[in-house]
């Protein structure tokens, strides 16, 4: 084999490999205590990575994510990373597919509270009252103050009762992202709400390559294995001055 139809086989089978690997869409990856925004190259921390610790704290070094390159998201940043995956606008509240996709994304970030189930932070309300997840996390909203943005994805069932007393299942959910929403200073959120941290990939070490990562390191490796032997098998060539 020509050391040119070497390289082209081995071009092909790489782009295919790295093909059957790589989304052809926008995707918001989960990797266990953070998520990867295939849109933006943002990485998203688990809100709950940082549920307890307060704004104030934060920025004094508490947890040490702020020395170790992660940064508070801009309220827009969130606003976005929902626009993109619920599909919904802010505010109101939505049934269908917004609910089917705000359900994995609260799960994925983290599940700040929770009614009437046993996911995340439990608070039992009582029969009559909607079984809800929710992310609700502090963002950095940009104004020299001391209150503190918060971002809330709610993905929520109600129970309405129909004329024979059995239970309509309406499935919703909504988002909202409020600036200037509380004074930390003398209030902090519930213990349970953390923080929207992220950082930009290409300074992110991940600790586990992705599959497509794989793909390339297992290719380089074969090609340069091959390349050797097919070298070693080449009669030597001497030249007579």
């Amino acid at each position: 084999m020509s050391i040119g139809r070497f390289w082209f086989l081995s071009s092909v089978s790489f782009l295919t490999v790295l093909g059957f690997f790589s989304p052809a869409n926008a995707a918001f990856v989960d990797h266990g205590t953070y998520s990867t925004d295939t849109n933006t190259g943002l990485v998203w921390l688990d809100v709950t990575q940082t549920a307890g610790i307060s704004f104030a704290d934060m920025q004094s070094g508490a947890g040490g994510w702020l020395n170790n390159g992660w940064r508070y998201a801009t309220g827009l940043e969130v606003s976005n990373l929902f626009t993109t995956y619920v599909g919904s606008g802010s505010e109101n509240w939505y049934q269908g597919s917004a609910y089917q996709n705000s359900l994995p994304l609260v799960r994925q970030l983290g599940v700040s509270v929770s009614f009437n189930n046993s996911e995340g932070i439990t608070q039992i309300y009582g029969a009559q009252y909607p079984t809800q997840i929710s992310i609700d996390a502090r963002f950095n909203d940009g104004n020299s103050n001391d209150l503190v943005g918060l971002g809330e994805l709610i993905a929520r069932i109600n129970d309405v009762p129909d004329s024979v007393n059995s239970p309509l299942h309406i499935q919703s959910s909504r988002w909202v992202v409020y600036n200037d929403f509380w004074p930390e200073s003398s209030a902090p959120l519930p213990a349970g709400d953390g923080s929207f941290l992220v950082r930009d990939e290409s300074t992110f070490i991940q600790g586990v390559p992705e599959p497509s990562r794989w793909a390339m390191m297992l290719l380089g490796f074969a090609g340069i294995g091959f390349f050797a032997a097919y070298r070693r098998k080449q009669p030597a060539v001497f030249q007579v001055a």
